[in-house]
């Protein structure tokens, strides 16, 4: 008697899919599959998030408790800090490591890590939006707004109202982008907005400009 060939479903079908080799290296990248052929040996889990931190998801859950293994996933990829275990996750060079790889590892800090200057600035210099993260202290700092600002003007939108009026990051975050403007504080605004305008006119741009100043921050 022959055997039916059984149809299977899209979705059995996309099941059967996701569970095959070449899917897990699509979904999970090279190394993400390795840990999850070795996930209990050391030597190959910290060879593989030392190339790609989001490795680490796979990796036994001791291993994540592990400062060596957690150290080498952060200086790969700083946003791993994620999968790492509560404990380890509030030690500050963990942190330290992962917010200078990647600014925006700073929103996975608990409270007190981002009330750190030191942790927030590594975080702020590598990506400048990082300091919508810090805290409402370091916000109002001028150091480490401008160095925010420096590589991000953009970031303007986060410091506080005093920084958003200080001279100094007012230069620093329009230096960077002009369209830092629509951040400035009301002690600098109309006098950038009606220089920025006749430098517009002057060069027949203004009529294609957006109308950055305009923007209502949220």
């Amino acid at each position: 008697m022959p055997t039916e060939e059984i149809e299977l479903d899209s979705d059995e079908e996309e099941d059967r899919r996701l569970l095959s080799g070449e899917a897990n290296e699509e979904l999970w990248g090279k190394h993400g599959c390795h840990v999850l052929e070795h996930p209990s040996e050391k030597k190959e889990v910290i060879s593989a998030v030392a190339q790609d931190g989001w490795a680490l998801l796979h990796a036994d859950l001791h291993f994540k408790h592990d400062k060596e293994i957690v150290i080498a996933a952060m200086e790969a990829s700083g946003s791993a800090l994620v999968f790492v275990e509560e404990e380890v996750r509030t030690d500050p060079e963990v942190v330290m490591r992962a917010c200078a790889q990647d600014g925006n590892a700073l929103r996975l800090a608990d409270e007190h890590h981002q009330g750190d200057k030191d942790i927030v600035l590594a975080a702020v210099t590598q990506r400048g939006l990082a300091l919508r993260y810090a805290s409402a202290l370091l916000q109002d700092d001028r150091e480490v707004v401008l160095a925010a600002c420096r590589q991000n003007g953009r970031s303007l939108r986060y410091a506080s109202d005093r920084m958003r009026n200080d001279q100094e990051v007012v230069d620093a975050a329009m230096g960077d982008t002009q369209e830092a403007l629509a951040y400035v504080g009301p002690d600098h605004k109309e006098e950038l907005e009606t220089s920025l305008t006749k430098q517009w006119k002057a060069e027949g741009a203004h009529l294609e400009r957006r109308r950055i100043g305009q923007e209502t921050i949220g």
